[in-house]
């Protein structure tokens, strides 16, 4: 039960941190074909993260050099899948902030008033244009003195229109935590964005690490039922030595064992390599006359 449970919570944490890597590099390309071969690296270098932990670690209980190796290139590999979760997480909520700033009624009016100016501008421009060319220089150079003005007013509401600020998703207990810290949101919500994404991967490579030795266990349980028969005598020697004949019945070394026929399979063919037992036409015996 506990063995499925992590391999569940182990495949969707790995699942998780796989969806906002291939989620934020498909996001920065802009043709089809650039967009499907970053979604397909991005994914494959996710699937190589945890895929090598695993074998990292069972290589380096068996002290092989290879290992520090594999265990390097995982590392460099969880660094980037944080920094890409931490990135999409971080874009999505800015794009959130976004959206809302734009549907905001503030935002809106001020927007509108900013263009109404801008057009007000591009009109008297083209009024002081003509005054100029038709010999009206004085009246030209009087409208000019509204150009500062309109200037000016121009450079109030882009001020006005950046300071417009909308909530975001969680944004009051990052604006509670910064002022405690006496930090920025934007900055505590960074941290927060990494230790989540830290725990998202290395919870899913503990689950996936922890389920792989669990298997491993359990074949080396498998593996000594082979080797020992139920009463303490190696399975391949009674076979060997003819305990069970010289044409050897699976069946009923089965039945006496109180084995699997996997694992009564997997001995014969030990013992084939071993040039032990042959197998003719579907049935094992020994070799020799």
């Amino acid at each position: 039960m506990n063995k499925s449970l992590l391999a569940i919570a182990g495949f969707l944490l790995c699942g998780g941190s796989l969806f906002c890597s291939v989620a934020l590099w498909v996001g920065m390309q802009n043709g089809l074909f650039a967009t499907v071969l970053a979604g397909v690296f991005s994914g494959a270098l996710e699937i190589c993260k945890f895929v090598f932990f695993p074998i990292a670690i069972g290589l380096w209980i068996k002290s092989k050099w290879f290992s520090f190796f594999l265990l390097l290139l995982a590392a460099f590999l969880l660094l980037v899948s944080i920094v890409a979760t931490v990135s999409f997480l971080e874009s999505a909520v800015i794009a959130d902030e976004d959206e809302k700033l734009k549907q905001s009624m503030v935002y809106k009016i001020t927007e509108a008033e900013l263009l109404s100016l801008n057009n007000e501008l591009t009109t008297l421009n083209k009024l002081i244009d003509k005054d100029a060319e038709a010999g009206y220089r004085k009246r030209a150079y009087q409208e000019s003195g509204r150009l500062k003005e309109l200037h000016e007013l121009i450079g109030v509401k882009v001020k006005e229109l950046g300071a417009v600020g909308v909530g975001v998703n969680g944004g009051g207990l990052f604006h509670a935590v910064a002022k405690v810290l006496g930090e920025t949101d934007d900055n505590v919500r960074l941290v927060v964005f990494s230790l989540v994404a830290v725990l998202v991967d290395v919870c899913g490579i503990t689950c996936l690490i922890v389920v792989s030795r669990v298997d491993v266990k359990a074949q080396q349980a498998i593996t000594k039922s082979v080797l020992v028969s139920t009463d303490g005598v190696s399975i391949k020697e009674k076979i060997a030595t003819g305990v069970y004949g010289r044409k050897l019945i699976v069946r009923n070394i089965v039945a006496k064992e109180k084995i699997s026929y996997p694992v009564l399979k997997r001995t014969l063919s030990e013992l084939i390599n071993d040039g032990v037992v042959k197998k003719i036409s579907g049935r094992y015996e020994l070799v020799g006359d």
